[in-house]
């Protein structure tokens, strides 16, 4: 019994994963998928950029004021590169939409079959964690070689290992937050709400998200300068503390080392 729902779980996992990569950009057809694969790629280039375009800023900053100066200074393009990963990862969960969670075509196939609706629930739920890294992981792994490195001039071994760690947790924790975070907004509705009405606020739930994805890439620029200012002066510039890239810099600092009560609070 216990083989027979491994090997359930096993084959609608890989059905429910294909599922994601069938969008309005694949339109489901295998040689199509590649693109999906290069618009990922796309994603992961602010990573690798970002640090060449900054590393002349950053070696000034070191020669005037040392590492403490150049982790402060940094900060403004970590928030940057966090928030670009995060609406990255929002714009990447608005296209997979209809995959996000079992739908009414999964319900009209599987529902006539002798599968019961936990296995189909843990298949559902292993696929999204399965997608979910392996964005992750294409997205964030240059970036945080390039961050982790450059940022660690004059640093000891384990202060470039942490700095790699961190900045890819900090980074994959932040796109993985907003994706769960819609797919939780998704369950929520659909839970709560039946038929036509489920299906208008369904509609309206991702206009939202677009929405709501567009003004954070508006304020990305003035929040991500606004941020080292509202660490290095408690109470100025206190409204950046409330956007969500900001909490995982808290994330990526503590994993650094930091000592700073605010970041730990964040």
């Amino acid at each position: 019994m216990l083989k027979r729902r491994v090997i359930q779980i096993d084959c609608m996992t890989r059905v429910f994963l294909t599922r994601f990569f069938e969008n309005d950009i694949t339109t489901g057809t295998d040689d199509l998928k590649g693109t999906f694969f290069w618009l990922v790629a796309a994603l992961a280039m602010p990573g690798i950029f970002i640090p060449w375009l900054r590393v002349f800023d950053w070696e000034i900053a070191l020669l005037m004021y040392g590492t403490d100066g150049l982790r402060m200074i940094s900060r403004a393009d970590k928030c940057f590169y966090l928030s670009i990963s995060m609406i990255s990862s929002g714009a990447l969960a608005a296209m997979t939409w209809n995959s996000m969670l079992p739908d009414r075509r999964d319900a009209l196939i599987l529902g006539a079959l002798p599968v019961p609706p936990t296995t189909i629930i843990a298949s559902k739920l292993l696929a999204l964690a399965t997608y979910l890294l392996m964005i992750a992981v294409l997205t964030h792994s240059a970036g945080a070689l390039f961050f982790g490195t450059f940022l660690s001039r004059d640093q000891s071994f384990s202060f470039v290992v942490r700095g790699i760690v961190g900045h890819f947790v900090a980074s994959a924790a932040g796109g993985i937050a907003i994706a769960l975070t819609i797919s939780a907004l998704q369950g929520a509705c659909l839970s709560v709400l039946r038929g036509r009405v489920a299906t208008r606020a369904m509609v309206a739930l991702q206009v939202g998200t677009v929405t709501a994805l567009t003004l954070g890439a508006a304020l990305t620029l003035p929040a991500s300068v606004a941020v080292r200012t509202a660490l290095g002066a408690p109470g100025a510039e206190s409204w950046v503390l409330w956007m969500p890239f900001v909490w995982f810099l808290g994330l990526y600092e503590v994993i650094l080392g930091t000592n700073e009560p605010l970041l730990h609070d964040l």
